[in-house]
């Protein structure tokens, strides 16, 4: 299902694949806020049908080197428009950290887009968009040393063969409640645009 830059469509649009009980994937960014992405799910669980959504980002190979069980602070770094591509660094910090997001602070403009994420465990996560920036992920591990890690995989070819393993198995490759996670993240920073450098409850 793929409508990528109008995710208010998603809904509407996936009534009919999700009634069928096929394999459906859902293209980013899947839903425009945390009630839409879990009433989307709630309705393929009550047709019997499979989905998922993703960014590409999440298979990179950069991503499935990192050990998760050192980080401590993740900077994310990556271009375009915050509603369109926040997306793929949302979506790669929340793979990562695997713990609930808290609340958010917006501390950009809309030229340059920044904000803060706060986890339920305590960590955070920072990022920022500039019109011509790379993917790019900067991990602060407990050790007090940080790796970096510039996004130059065939993410795009590494996802695809996720995808095509998904339609030959039925395995889910990414957990729904993860989706949900990132789509209430992203609401809550286009939420927090409003009033910079005030926390907005995720």
């Amino acid at each position: 299902m793929l409508s990528p830059d109008n995710p208010e469509m998603h809904e509407e649009l996936c009534e009919i694949p999700l009634k069928s009980g096929k394999l459906v994937y859902v293209d980013k960014t899947f839903a425009p806020d945390r009630a839409t992405a879990e009433r989307i799910f709630e309705y393929a669980r009550a047709n019997n049908t499979k989905c998922y959504s993703s960014s590409a980002l999440r298979f990179s190979s950069e991503l499935k080197s990192i050990d998760k069980n050192t980080i401590n602070r993740i900077y994310s770094e990556g271009p375009g428009t915050y509603e369109i591509y926040a997306i793929h660094q949302i979506e790669p910090i929340v793979c990562l950290m695997e713990s609930r997001a808290k609340q958010v602070m917006f501390t950009g403009d809309s030229n340059h887009p920044s904000m803060i994420i706060e986890f339920e465990d305590g960590r955070y996560a920072y990022m920022y968009q500039t019109s011509d920036s790379p993917f790019r992920l900067t991990v602060a591990k407990q050790d007090n040393s940080s790796d970096i890690y510039s996004i130059e995989s065939d993410f795009f070819r590494l996802f695809i063969k996720e995808l095509l393993e998904f339609f030959d198995t039925g395995i889910i490759p990414v957990p729904q409640e993860q989706t949900v996670d990132v789509i209430a993240i992203r609401e809550a920073g286009i939420k927090a645009m409003k009033t910079p450098f005030v926390w907005v409850r995720v």
